[in-house]
């Protein structure tokens, strides 16, 4: 039974510090308080250091928790869950296995017959606009079809809860908008958990539920709105949406003060 009933996520009064090279101890996040509901799509929003990835990380188990208290799928989060999907900024597929090896890396790591897994893969790839590329390597295709294979790879798996850590941030603006509307269409159609990083307002107001800003650091959350725009949603037509320019100006206006802050820290 879950402690939290309908919840991918429940963060409770999560903090962190490490000690950096001078051996002072900073502190990284402070009493993040934060849940996301099942098939609802969160986006997270913050100037840079203020302990984004530091959560994500968290979330997956990469690092322990220090203090407070952090469910995932309704469990205290102790191991790895295969039932967390994470898409990281950099696709890092292996050079010497082709565009399917590495799609179907997760499922040959799972035991899952060949024929099974191939057949799997060859569908999402499909959906990700790559038929065709199947036997390419990475050095064969562009650094975008090199993020929908990085995709791709996690989508194929059918994590119920997905973390995202600014996944289209390196993409030029065009490639960006192809990739985030082939996302959009394969959420909408199956309604995963996900928890999506970015630096972009208004790539989180187009793909988001509700999209939580942070602080500087140390990292709090100073503001979590629900994004109320229809869906399905076509994100170049939403930005001319007088709707969608508000939700950019309240998010602007949060978060401006706290990115200053956070030029400050980093002089």
């Amino acid at each position: 039974m879950r402690r939290d009933e309908g919840l991918s996520l429940s963060i409770r009064g999560l903090s962190y510090a490490l000690r950096d090279r001078s051996r002072t101890m900073r502190q990284i996040l402070d009493n993040v308080d934060l849940s996301v509901r099942e098939g609802e799509f969160v986006s997270v929003v913050g100037p840079s250091g203020c302990g984004k990835s530091t959560l994500l990380n968290f979330i997956s188990h990469l690092l322990p928790v220090q203090q407070g208290e952090l469910e995932v799928l309704g469990a205290p989060v102790q191991a790895f869950n295969t039932k967390v999907g994470y898409v990281f900024q950099q696709h890092a597929l292996l050079p010497w296995r082709t565009v399917i090896e590495n799609t179907e890396l997760g499922l040959e790591v799972k035991g899952e017959g060949r024929e099974e897994r191939r057949a799997r893969c060859r569908e999402v790839l499909a959906q990700m606009g790559l038929a065709g590329f199947e036997d390419h390597y990475p050095s064969e295709i562009s650094g975008g079809m090199r993020q929908r294979v990085s995709l791709a790879r996690t989508l194929v798996a059918e994590p119920e809860f997905i973390l995202m850590d600014e996944p289209f941030g390196a993409l030029d603006a065009q490639t960006k908008v192809l990739i985030q509307e082939i996302f959009l269409k394969y959420w909408e159609q199956h309604r995963r958990s996900v928890l999506f990083v970015t630096h972009d307002l208004g790539e989180a107001i187009a793909l988001s539920d509700r999209v939580v800003v942070m602080s500087a650091r140390p990292g709090r959350i100073i503001a979590d709105h629900v994004i109320d725009l229809p869906r399905p949603r076509n994100g170049e037509r939403l930005r001319s949406n007088p709707r969608f320019i508000e939700y950019h100006d309240l998010l602007w206006s949060a978060l401006r003060d706290e990115a200053a802050n956070a030029m400050q820290v980093a002089q």
